[in-house]
């Protein structure tokens, strides 16, 4: 299973620093690996997030592409999330893209 995640606007939203993070399970050591699957298949792909109402211009948007060897998925959430299986995997998507960025500011140096 392949994941893009990408995050756009908020506050501090610098549109030519926001790149997507691409996380594949193959990647991953066996128990996170297992753990994003169980993440993945606790959403209801068939049921998006509710969009908040116009004018959230303030709030957080996250694109989230998931390929499997049978399918491709996208949705757009934006904050706040109520939905807590959608939650957890954004946590988890933040995190794993927070990680790799600090990896590859931590190259340059």
């Amino acid at each position: 299973m392949r994941i893009q995640f990408k995050t756009e606007g908020g506050l501090a939203f610098f549109p030519g620093l926001s790149r997507p993070t691409t996380i594949n399970s193959d990647d991953l050591p066996p128990a996170e690996a297992e753990r994003l699957q169980q993440l993945v298949q606790a959403v209801n792909v068939e049921h998006e997030p509710k969009h908040p109402a116009p004018g959230a211009a303030d709030y957080q948007r996250y694109t989230i592409t998931i390929e499997t060897r049978e399918e491709e998925f996208r949705v757009q959430i934006t904050d706040p999330v109520a939905d807590p299986s959608w939650q957890a995997l954004l946590d988890y998507l933040r995190g794993k893209s927070h990680e790799q960025q600090s990896i590859k500011r931590k190259k340059k140096k």
